[in-house]
């Protein structure tokens, strides 16, 4: 189909469900295929520069405690949209860290340890994925990457963002996005 070839090559073994079952179902679908060590999700709304995968795949094998690694995701304007999840303190509600800052604000150029990063754009160790469940399949569009970083941040491991590898995400274009999210 060629769909992917152009970023990853042609190692890519890209597979469409037969109908939109969400990310949980199709999520571990996919990994259940893949023989990698690392995998990779990424969401339709994201545009990759050059070079932005290294970075990620490098922090993954350079550290056996890392649970999973996301990259610095930015607005098309340059304004954070996410490097990591924040949980507020007293049952507020969780935020991405240090949303709507710029880029190229010295908060955001630092690799923080989290308990939970976006799965719009989301790596992690196949074999760890594959033990903690996967993806909760009874969540639609939303919480199923907070809820598998969760799984996988036990045991002394965590999640991290990786400022040196930056994407760009229109979350505002993906049609129905939060209609199911309470």
């Amino acid at each position: 189909s060629g769909r992917g070839h152009g970023l990853f090559g042609a190692g890519v073994d890209d597979r469409r469900v037969p109908r939109n079952c969400n990310v949980g179902p199709a999520g571990k679908a996919g990994v259940r295929r893949g023989k990698t060590d690392f995998i990779l999700f990424l969401g339709s709304d994201i545009e990759v520069p050059a070079n932005w995968l290294p970075p990620l795949l490098n922090a993954m094998e350079a550290n056996p405690r890392l649970a999973g690694a996301g990259p610095l995701i930015l607005y098309p304007s340059g304004a954070v949209q996410h490097m990591g999840v924040a949980f507020w303190p007293l049952g507020q509600p969780i935020g991405h860290l240090y949303r709507n800052l710029h880029g190229t604000h010295p908060l955001v150029k630092k690799r923080r340890h989290l308990q939970a990063l976006s799965g719009s754009a989301l790596m992690v160790p196949r074999r760890e994925f594959l033990e903690a469940g996967g993806f909760f399949a009874d969540y639609v569009n939303g919480m199923e990457d907070i809820d598998l970083c969760l799984k996988l941040s036990k045991g002394g491991k965590y999640m991290s963002s990786i400022p040196e590898s930056v994407v760009f995400r229109r979350q505002a274009q993906v049609p129905e996005r939060s209609r199911h999210i309470l």
